[in-house]
């Protein structure tokens, strides 16, 4: 029996050729993407994605074997909040006395950083820095446009970090903000949830099951720089909104506890060794 795993969509990968969605050849390779997926896949016996979206997805496209959703999982223990010793702010830049938005990730063009630069743009001087965390082919593009808007001094790049060294910037942010349009889960929001952060984000894909809108975060339309602004500035000028939301973030991530997850993957390898 074949057991097959994906977390694959032909947009992750479509948006380097920088055509439009609507551009012919792209519908043509996106459509020979997915003839290609379903070809493979068709040969498993069961499939698991991380999340209903990521099925619904998979079925849409034709493919057949019974479909199991097991999230990517966080080992919690090792994403608890902890008391940071050494001086983030003035080691990497970052103004202690303005509210700090958090987002971590590869700085690729399909994480739309861009939008989140647009929003604080469109917020008053000194209610908000945002706080990148992460390195791509993206950052001398969104360092230009963080200087065209006039806010480099208040997008803090910080570049890639060893994973170990991550706590530092969840432990110390306010909230924790994403505008990927092409999430199939979303460990970053996974891993802000884990560290009790309020969640701003697109709402788009699967983002919506980890970011439940008035609950733990905020949802904002896809794209839009000013609803984005809109949402996070909510975040920022309700500090009981943002502890409510903190708290419901802990509490939805324990559904993605790693051991649930590894529970999951041995009763479909079971499953499978039975057909």
């Amino acid at each position: 029996p074949i057991v097959g795993t994906n977390h694959f969509h032909p947009d992750n990968l479509l948006h380097y050729l920088k055509l439009s969605k609507e551009n012919t050849g792209y519908k043509v390779l996106k459509k020979a993407m997915w003839v290609y997926f379903r070809r493979v896949y068709n040969y498993a016996s069961i499939i698991t994605v991380p999340t209903k979206t990521a099925a619904d997805i998979v079925h849409s496209v034709g493919v057949t074997p019974l479909v199991r959703i097991i999230s990517n999982g966080l080992d919690l223990e090792l994403f608890k909040r902890r008391e940071v010793l050494e001086d983030v702010f003035g080691g990497y830049g970052i103004d202690p006395a303005v509210p700090r938005v958090l987002t971590v990730g590869r700085v690729e063009k399909e994480k739309r950083v861009d939008v989140l630069i647009e929003a604080i743009s469109r917020m008053h001087k000194g209610s908000a820095q945002l706080i990148i965390v992460g390195k791509g082919k993206e950052e001398a593009a969104l360092k230009k446009l963080a200087k065209e808007r006039g806010i480099l001094n208040r997008c803090v790049f910080i570049g890639a970090m060893p994973n170990n060294e991550l706590y530092k910037f969840y432990c110390t942010s306010d909230i924790y903000t994403s505008a990927s349009e092409v999430e199939l889960q979303g460990l970053s929001i996974m891993e802000a949830m884990a560290y009790g952060l309020p969640i701003v984000a697109a709402n788009s894909m699967a983002i919506p099951e980890l970011v439940r809108d008035q609950v733990n975060g905020l949802l904002f339309t896809p794209g839009d720089a000013r609803d984005a602004r809109k949402k996070i500035d909510a975040l920022i000028n309700d500090a009981p909104l943002r502890n409510k939301m903190a708290s419901a973030s802990l509490r939805l991530i324990q559904d993605h506890n790693f051991e649930k997850t590894l529970d999951a993957f041995e009763e479909v390898y079971d499953l499978a060794k039975k057909q």
